[in-house]
């Protein structure tokens, strides 16, 4: 059987675009992707934009743009959107439609809605992010990730929380497009996620 390849993203959430540089340029081999955190970032400017773009290009992600956002039109780079942030002007994005409940894991029925909501934007990838309250909610949020794939649909599905640490490890080998594997603990961006020591030496 081929060993399947694990794509990881390193979250970054610095507060200058000199350490977020830094930080990209110290890792670019070990990661796939980067998640620029935008809301974080406190001096922003048109040529940290570009530099951003031309270093990485298909291989970065941005979270929370702001007013950014138009500056990735007509852009390879991914653009992380809450389904309830996306406009009818963001269809030339290439878009992560994302869904994040941290109180809960909503019902079967209502996370098939707000896939079917998802697929109006026509989005690269969706991504569904819930906080498992009990071991239950995990193997649900499984049974969503394959049944997106069963769709040919590109996804991130995952827990938060320790309940959901579970849907980390598997969903990488069950489909999930990359997973959030930040460099150390401190520098985690959401509850339950492991370093990519710790996925590494899990998945050994």
């Amino acid at each position: 059987m081929e060993k399947t390849h694990i794509k990881y993203c390193l979250p970054i959430a610095k507060n200058s675009r000199d350490l977020v540089l830094k930080t990209i340029n110290e890792h670019i081999h070990e990661y796939d992707y980067f998640e620029v955190w935008f809301d974080q970032v406190k001096d922003i400017n048109d040529e940290f934009v570009s530099q951003l773009q031309q270093l990485l290009q298909d291989r970065l992600i941005i979270k929370m743009p702001g007013k950014w956002v138009d500056k990735f039109a007509a852009s390879p780079v991914l653009v992380d959107l809450d389904i309830t942030a996306i406009k009818k002007s963001h269809s030339n994005i290439n878009l992560i439609t994302s869904y994040h409940n941290y109180k809960e894991t909503p019902t079967d029925q209502d996370l098939a809605k707000i896939v079917e909501q998802m697929s109006a934007y026509k989005p690269r990838i969706y991504k569904i992010a819930t906080n498992c309250e009990k071991p239950q909610d995990a193997v649900r949020l499984l049974n969503l990730l394959l049944t997106l794939k069963q769709q040919g649909l590109k996804c991130i599905v995952i827990g938060m929380g320790e309940l959901g640490k579970l849907t980390r490890v598997a969903g990488v080998l069950w489909g999930n497009e990359f997973t959030f594997a930040p460099l150390v603990e401190s520098e985690k961006t959401a509850e339950g996620q492991l370093t990519k020591s710790q996925l590494e030496l899990i998945l050994q």
